[in-house]
């Protein structure tokens, strides 16, 4: 049963790819002449390239769990989440749909799966933060100093175990039970340096593969 639905998902998912590519009026006659003038290794290597972002990624999310799995138990669901997540038309809605296939299959509670997913996220947007600082610093060095200012003051306080004994005293229910499992997982990640380190470097080379693999779009 596993297997057929398994089998179904990537023929929908087959299905919703090839109305797409005719909504936008793409000429498939013209796909093996194209498949022949990009050429066999140029397309091996952007899949290599997105196959290896996508492991690192796999790897930076086991990291940021309270309690980490084998990495081989979390490299499968963790394509197929990322794969199903491209389907759904807001990104929100996309990173929510990753948490079931966590449950189902590494037995990762939804709380703990969407708080080490946007953990995730939000090591992407302390990145580009950093860059925004950078930029803006020739810019306008008092937008550059606010931003830091702000940056420092957010992970001081997640450090803290502030977060977590204002959340303690909120009612139980799924939206607050989320909180605060995200401000656990989250105290613990700025607190243990090392972590933080590794989340950051997987991060840099994540956004590095990504960049690759524009770059080898737009150069095919």
């Amino acid at each position: 049963m596993k297997k057929i639905f398994n089998i179904l998902i990537l023929l929908i998912s087959f299905v919703l790819v090839l109305v797409l590519l005719e909504f936008l009026g793409f000429e498939f006659s013209k796909l093996p002449e194209m498949l022949n003038k990009i050429g066999f290794i140029p397309i091996i290597i952007l899949l290599l390239v997105t196959f290896l972002e996508v492991i690192i990624k796999a790897y930076r999310f086991n990291i940021t769990l309270k309690k980490p799995l084998k990495i081989t138990k979390v490299i499968w669901p963790y394509f197929r989440a990322t794969y199903l997540s491209y389907f759904v038309p807001v990104r929100l809605l996309g990173e929510g749909v990753k948490a079931p296939i966590f449950k189902k299959h590494c037995n990762i509670s939804y709380t703990q799966s969407l708080a080490s997913i946007s953990i995730e996220r939000l090591t992407d947007m302390l990145l580009i933060t950093l860059i925004a600082l950078y930029a803006v610093s020739y810019i306008n060095p008092l937008i550059s100093g606010l931003l830091l200012f702000s940056f420092i003051i957010f992970i001081l306080l997640m450090r803290s175990e502030i977060p977590i004994k204002i959340f303690e005293k909120l009612p139980e229910n799924k939206v607050f039970d989320f909180i605060f499992d995200y401000s656990k997982t989250l105290n613990l990640l700025f607190n243990s340096p090392l972590k933080m380190i590794e989340v950051s470097i997987l991060t840099l080379f994540a956004w590095g593969l990504a960049f690759g693999r524009m770059w080898l779009i737009l150069i095919l």
